[in-house]
C-alpha cells in the first residue's frame, strides 16, 4: 500500500505525500528546463550537460508513470545535495586549517629548538600544501564535474576522485611519521620503533595507493577497506602506547607534590587522546557507513572529514600544546614577556619542559633527576659554563624513587650546563679518560 492512498493506515498522510510529489516534479521540471536551455546555447556535453539532461528526464518520466514518491538512494537530487553539504564541509575545515597552520608556523619559528624546529615545519607545511591542493581538485569537482558527478552512482563517483585519494594517503603518510615519532620521543627513543613504524607505514602506505589507483574492482574492495582499518589501527595503537607511557610515567617518577608537573602530563594525555579520537571516529563512520549503506550517497561528508583532518590534527596539536606550555611558563614564572629567561619547549610534538631557573626538574617524560647540590647551584649559573660543586664528583648517584631504573648516576664524572639558548644539555666529562660524550636530557 502506498502512502499517498486515500485510505488504509496511511491515509492522514495523503496531502503531505501529494504536497512533496508536486514539489520534487517541480523541482525535476525546473531543472530539465534548465538543462535544455543551457543545450540550445551551449556545446555538445558542456559540463556533462547532455548527461544531466538525459538523467533528469528519466526522473521525471519515473515521477510522472506514479513510481515511488519518496527518492531512491541515487536520486540526482540527493547526490547534489551530499555532494554540496561534503564541499561546504570542506571549505569550513580547510579554513580552520589556514588559521592552525599559521598558528603552528608561528610557535615551531619562534619558540622551537633548532634540532627539531625545521622537521616539523616541513611536515606541516608539505601537509598543509596538499590540503590545499585537495581543496582546488574540490572546486573543481563541486562546479564543473558537478553535472557529471549527479548521474553517477556513489561508486562510480568514487572512482573519479583518484588524484584526491592520493593526496589523502600521502597526508596520512605524514601524519603517521610524526605520531610514531612522538611515540619514539617519549618512550626514550628506543631503536626498536623506528624498524616498527618502517614496516607499517611501507605496508599501510602500499596498501593505500594500490586500493585508490587500482583500476579492477578486485584491488579496490580489498586494499581500501584494509589500508583504513590499518589506519584505524595504528592511531589507536601508537597513541594508547605514547599516553600510557606519560601516565606510567606521572605515576611512578612525578612525585606527588609536583602538581603543576601533574597538571602538565594531563594537559598532554587529553591532548594526544582527542586528536586521536576524532580522527578515528571518523575513520570508522566512513568505513561502517559505506558497509551498511554503500548506496547512499552521504557518506562523501564523512570522507570529506576524514580528508580534511588528517592535515588538520597534527597542526592542532602542535598548536595546543605550544599554547599550554606558554601559559605553564608564564604562570610558573610570573612573567608575561614572550621571551622568557628559561629555556623554551622541548617541542619534539610532545612537549617536555625544562627550565634553567628549575635546573634538572622533571619534563613529562619524566627523567632529569638530580642531585640536590646540583639542584641548589643550578640557579647561579650565568653565561658560559657553569661547573657544579666537587661533592658531585665521587660517587653521585642521583636517583629518584620508583624511576625505574632509569637516572644519572656518575663515578669520579664531572657535570657541566652548557648555556645554550635553545637546548639543555649535559658534557660528562670523565677524569679517567680523555673523550668526552654528551648526553641530551630526553623523556624516557
Amino acid at each position: 500500500m502506498r502512502p499517498s492512498d486515500a485510505s488504509g493506515p496511511f491515509a492522514h498522510t495523503a496531502p503531505i505525500s501529494q504536497a512533496t510529489s508536486n514539489m520534487n516534479t517541480g523541482v525535476l521540471q525546473h531543472s530539465t528546463q534548465l538543462a535544455n536551455s543551457a543545450g540550445k546555447f551551449l556545446p555538445q556535453d558542456t559540463f556533462g550537460m547532455s548527461s544531466y539532461r538525459h538523467t533528469m528526464l528519466q526522473a521525471l518520466g519515473r515521477r510522472q508513470a506514479g513510481a515511488p514518491e519518496v527518492p531512491s538512494n541515487s536520486d540526482p537530487l540527493l547526490v547534489m545535495g551530499a555532494l554540496n553539504a561534503s564541499f561546504v564541509t570542506d571549505g569550513m575545515l580547510y579554513g580552520i586549517h589556514v588559521v592552525l597552520f599559521a598558528m603552528a608556523c608561528y610557535i615551531l619559528v619562534r619558540f622551537q629548538r633548532r634540532r627539531m624546529r625545521w622537521f616539523l615545519l616541513v611536515a606541516v607545511c608539505s601537509m598543509f600544501a596538499i590540503s590545499t591542493v585537495d581543496i582546488g581538485l574540490s572546486i573543481k569537482l563541486s562546479t564543473t564535474d558537478l553535472w557529471v558527478l549527479v548521474t553517477l552512482t556513489p561508486a562510480q563517483s568514487i572512482e573519479r576522485m583518484p588524484p584526491k585519494a592520493m593526496l589523502f594517503v600521502t597526508n596520512n603518510l605524514i601524519a603517521d611519521i610524526l605520531l610514531f615519532h612522538r611515540c619514539w620521543i617519549i618512550w626514550g627513543r628506543p631503536r626498536i620503533i623506528p624498524w616498527i613504524a618502517l614496516v607499517c607505514l611501507t605496508a599501510d602506505t602500499i596498501w593505500g595507493y594500490l586500493g585508490h589507483a587500482a583500476k579492477t574492482a578486485a584491488y579496490q574492495h580489498t586494499f581500501r577497506p584494509l589500508y583504513l582499518w590499518t589506519v584505524f589501527a595504528l592511531n589507536i595503537s601508537v597513541t594508547a602506547a605514547a599516553a600510557g607511557r606519560i601516565y606510567y610515567v606521572s605515576i611512578v617518577a612525578i612525585p606527588p607534590n609536583e602538581r603543576r608537573l601533574h597538571k602538565i602530563c594531563r594537559a598532554i594525555i587529553s591532548t594526544l587522546v582527542e586528536s586521536a579520537a576524532l580522527y578515528s571516529s571518523c575513520i570508522l563512520m566512513f568505513l561502517l557507513w559505506v558497509k551498511y549503506d554503500e548506496a547512499s550517497a552521504y557518506w562523501v561528508i564523512p570522507l570529506t572529514m576524514m580528508t580534511r583532518l588528517v592535515a588538520i590534527m597534527p597542526t592542532l596539536m602542535i598548536v595546543q600544546l605550544g599554547l599550554s606550555h606558554r601559559a605553564h611558563t608564564h604562570n610558573h614564572d610570573g612573567r608575561t614577556n614572550s621571551k622568557p629567561d628559561s629555556d623554551d619547549v622541548v617541542l619534539d610534538t610532545v612537549m617536555s619542559r625544562m627550565q634553567r631557573d628549575e635546573s634538572l626538574e622533571y619534563g613529562f617524560g619524566g627523567l632529569a633527576a638530580g642531585h640536590q647540590a646540583m639542584l641548589s647551584h643550578s640557579h647561579s649559573h650565568t653565561m658560559g659554563k657553569t661547573e657544579l660543586p666537587d661533592s658531585t664528583e665521587n660517587g653521585m648517584s642521583s636517583k629518584k624513587q620508583g624511576l625505574h631504573d632509569t637516572y644519572l648516576e656518575a663515578d669520579s664524572e664531572k657535570f657541566e650546563i652548557m648555556d645554550d639558548p635553545h637546548d639543555i644539555t649535559i658534557d660528562v666529562q670523565s677524569e679517567k679518560k680523555n673523550n668526552a660524550s654528551r648526553h641530551s636530557i630526553s623523556p624516557v
